[in-house]
């Protein structure tokens, strides 16, 4: 989509212009500076605004759908052992949804992005399924998709398989960092060496920095590809998509649990550019399942508007 007018950048520098000089001059009253203040807020916004509307990078982060260990409390990690729920099934149907509103009606993913485990790769295939019954010219996905290693979930050694019930009487002070989202108290036993002492991990902190090696890894896919504006799916899950949305936004782990993933829950991710990645994202929100209008953006450009 190319680039859309959506203010006119002649007003915002008169007014822009108006509101400083006034302002130096001291020719407004308290509350005449306060809104002053208001304007040139949201003239900053709005200049940003039309940069990312010049986007040519959407990227859609999906979490699969509910699997038997989620509905029996059971931590998964990184292992592959668990399969979709039938509800797991029907919420990765509905969220297809997602690709048929008025936003998204004319979209068409270039590029997916899967996990390698079982649950996600069930969720895309169901996703797939839906796709299929769409007309020709209405189908959204591409036939092929990449599997990232680096897509998997979490890495919880040993505790991947064990009830959270049973965790949280053996480990009461790693699971509470956990629930709390305390990257660096967090702390787990790899024992899967019986040779060896077992090593300490911190789990949380592993994935955040796996996460910006996702990115990085995508970014180079996609700046191989012809197109101008491209749109990519990935198909993964709770913990790494929140990784992986912090990692985006420039924000560090200990935000962890700030934005938690929903089974079969999706965000929507803008980039002006995808030839090389940028320091973060411009922009992103919920679209499933509770689609928001709304837009969050980079806290830096917030301060700027603040200030």
């Amino acid at each position: 989509r190319r680039q859309r007018k959506i203010v006119n950048f002649d007003d915002i520098l008169q007014l822009l212009t108006t509101v400083v000089k006034m302002m130096v001059s001291h020719k407004l009253s308290s509350s005449g500076t306060l809104m002053a203040a208001y304007y040139l807020a949201t003239c900053l916004l709005a200049f940003h605004v039309i940069r990312v509307e010049g986007f040519h990078f959407k990227v859609f982060l999906l979490r699969h759908g509910q699997t038997d260990a989620n509905a029996g409390g059971v931590i998964q990690g990184s292992a592959d052992f668990s399969q979709l729920t039938d509800l797991g099934k029907q919420q990765a149907k509905e969220a297809y949804s997602a690709f048929s509103s008025s936003d998204t009606e004319d979209l068409r993913i270039s590029s997916v992005y899967c996990s390698p485990l079982t649950r996600a790769r069930q969720t895309l295939a169901e996703l797939r399924n839906v796709d299929s019954l769409q007309p020709k010219d209405a189908a959204k996905f591409p036939s092929d998709e990449n599997i990232l290693s680096n897509l998997r979930e979490i890495d919880f050694y040993d505790w991947e398989g064990k009830d959270k019930l049973e965790l949280q009487n053996a480990f009461p002070e790693s699971y509470k960092a956990w629930k709390d989202g305390n990257p660096f108290r967090l702390s787990v036993f790899d024992s899967s060496n019986s040779d060896e002492q077992p090593v300490v991990h911190h789990p949380l902190l592993e994935l955040w920095d796996r996460a910006d090696l996702v990115w990085n890894e995508i970014f180079e896919l996609e700046k191989q590809r012809a197109e101008e504006n491209r749109a990519a799916l990935i198909v993964a899950h709770g913990s790494l998509g929140q990784a992986l949305l912090g990692s985006a936004m420039g924000w560090g782990p200990d935000r962890f649990r700030e934005h938690t993933f929903p089974n079969c829950g999706m965000v929507e991710l803008n980039f002006s550019d995808y030839k090389a990645r940028p320091p973060h994202a411009d922009r992103w929100r919920w679209i499933w399942p509770t689609p928001s209008a709304k837009w969050s953006y980079p806290l830096e450009v917030l301060e700027t508007c603040q200030r």
